[in-house]
């Protein structure tokens, strides 16, 4: 059965009662008696409920002692508290809180919250466990990270063939590299080598490089070039009222949650609209682009733009084979359940997508996430084998993407 952790006063132990039928739950009036569990625990708990004070001390000094034991993201903490108030609740999450549970205690609303935060810590790990890596799971609602309790660790096989073969490739690269770095440099002012911050595996932010492709001014034209965009799709607009403190709340109103949004509170159903209508237009691609120079757009017909990645390889920020690295302003709007799934595989130079829909004109959306979702649950060293075949001829495209 699935194990809880209750630390906090009396008043806690009836949620405790109240959960007795669906978990199995340990509630601790002191921190020392929680630091002997911790020391000699044999199931990891699923969920902690942690109360504002635990005798003379803070939910904040009871998280410090997690994180000096390394285990302040092991798993998600719920904090039952009277403080309704956008500092109170900004206080809590900076400090590591997953969510907060307000007094009065609303047993059912409890419910929903514990199971709903357990079914997605435990997918998570049962995730982590099959693809064997490291990832964090970003709730669409809440907006909090968590962790299975498992590091990620690369397949030994993949991680050797990846050090063997870009150590090799550089090598051999020389001299085109030197060839390009010249072009690039004759026709535009700029560094030869360019890099953006990008999202990989477990949404881990790292400097993506490649042969600088675009005008320097490239990042400043983009929202200027944005109605371009290819993928766009018509947004609907959603009228988001904010409020600077919680509202009275009628009785006949059912008021679930809410959430923080630009330092102020919104209601979670109007934060639901708000996020649909933003995540309609996730990846940016517009044909013609004039931020590419003539040199730029050569090396990225031929894909030897993506030649600086071998770098990236050889350090382990990404593999050859896997799912792209994103921009940060598309990877944040990729953070549902589902959606996520594409950053718990390998982040890749080239991968499935690039094999199977790269340079058609009707590529959508829709289908590079399936794809992606696709490698996450299904890579393997000879599907890695199967798409470095087909990369060569996938590389010569008729368009740029």
């Amino acid at each position: 059965m699935t194990t809880i952790i209750i630390i906090g006063d009396q008043q806690l132990s009836m949620i405790g009662e109240a959960l007795r039928n669906e978990y199995q739950s340990i509630s601790f009036s002191s921190i020392e008696y929680f630091s002997d569990y911790l020391s000699n625990w044999q199931t990891a708990p699923c969920v902690i409920v942690l109360g504002e004070t635990v005798g003379q001390l803070t939910y904040i000094d009871v998280l410090t002692h997690l994180h000096e034991k390394g285990l302040d993201k092991k798993f998600p903490v719920l904090l039952v508290s009277e403080h309704n108030t956008p500092e109170h609740i900004q206080e809590a999450f900076a400090y590591g809180v997953t969510d907060l549970i307000f007094l009065p205690l609303n047993m059912q609303q409890l419910s929903k919250l514990v199971q709903h935060v357990v079914e997605l810590n435990i997918t998570i790990k049962k995730s982590a466990e099959k693809v064997s890596e490291k990832t964090k799971q970003l709730n669409n609602k809440k907006q909090y990270f968590l962790q299975p309790s498992k590091e990620f660790q690369m397949p030994l096989s993949k991680r050797t063939f990846d050090i063997l073969v870009s150590f090799s490739l550089l090598l051999l690269l020389i001299p085109l590299f030197i060839g390009l770095a010249i072009a690039i440099k004759l026709e535009s002012k700029g560094p030869v080598f360019y890099y953006s911050n990008r999202v990989g595996t477990g949404y881990k932010i790292f400097k993506f490089w490649k042969f600088r492709s675009m005008r320097q001014d490239a990042d400043q034209l983009i929202d200027n070039l944005k109605h371009l965009n290819h993928y766009t799709e018509e947004k609907k607009e959603v009228t988001v009222t904010e409020v600077a403190s919680p509202p009275v709340i009628d009785d006949s109103i059912q008021w679930d949650q809410f959430l923080i949004k630009d330092d102020q509170l919104i209601d979670e159903n109007t934060f639901d609209e708000y996020m649909a209508s933003e995540n309609k237009n996730m990846f940016i691609k517009i044909p013609n682009d004039p931020r590419i120079t003539r040199v730029g757009r050569f090396i990225r017909n031929t894909s030897m733009d993506e030649l600086p990645q071998l770098f990236n390889v050889l350090i382990g920020d990404m593999s050859l084979v896997g799912n792209r690295p994103l921009p940060l302003y598309e990877a944040e709007k990729l953070t549902s359940d589902d959606l996520s799934k594409r950053f718990m595989a390998p982040a890749g130079i080239t991968g499935l997508w690039q094999v199977t829909e790269r340079g058609k004109r009707d590529t959508s959306e829709e289908s590079r996430k399936k794809l992606d979702i696709e490698y996450a649950e299904n890579y393997s060293f000879w599907l890695d084998m199967k798409i470095l075949v087909k990369t060569p001829l996938a590389a010569f495209q008729h368009e740029n993407v």
